[in-house]
């Protein structure tokens, strides 16, 4: 097996038959991720969404029109998730990271204000 970074990974026969094996390649290469971004209460829930769903999408190798929704609020802020799915697994870096950086210029550009924590992602495969 070979890693997302190259190496090459050895696994016996016994922890394959006793494991659970996940292959990202099939039946498909499409990768779901998420990405958490918090905002001031002062902020426009509907400027934030719709800023958001115009700038991300058609990021090149992401799929188009990624989900954006209210996910909590908590201590004060507003907690956007955005659900995307990335159509190659080699790509997840590249394309989340593409995915963040359109979000922060087209936030900051809008003068929308973010947390004091304003990130975090998580895979979900």
């Amino acid at each position: 097996l070979r890693t997302t970074d190259e190496n090459i990974l050895v696994v016996p026969n016994l922890e394959l038959v006793n494991s659970r094996v996940i292959n990202y390649g099939l039946p498909n290469n499409v990768i779901f991720q998420h990405i958490k971004l918090s905002f001031g209460l002062e902020n426009d829930f509907n400027k934030l969404k719709h800023t958001l769903r115009e700038t991300l999408k058609n990021i090149d190798g992401a799929m188009p029109n990624p989900e954006i929704f209210l996910s909590a609020i908590i201590n004060g802020t507003l907690e956007l998730t955005v659900n995307f799915k990335v159509k190659e697994f080699s790509e997840v870096n590249a394309v989340t990271d593409k995915m963040i950086d359109a979000s922060l210029k087209a936030l900051n550009a809008h003068g929308i204000k973010f947390a004091a924590n304003p990130l975090s992602l998580m895979n979900k495969n």
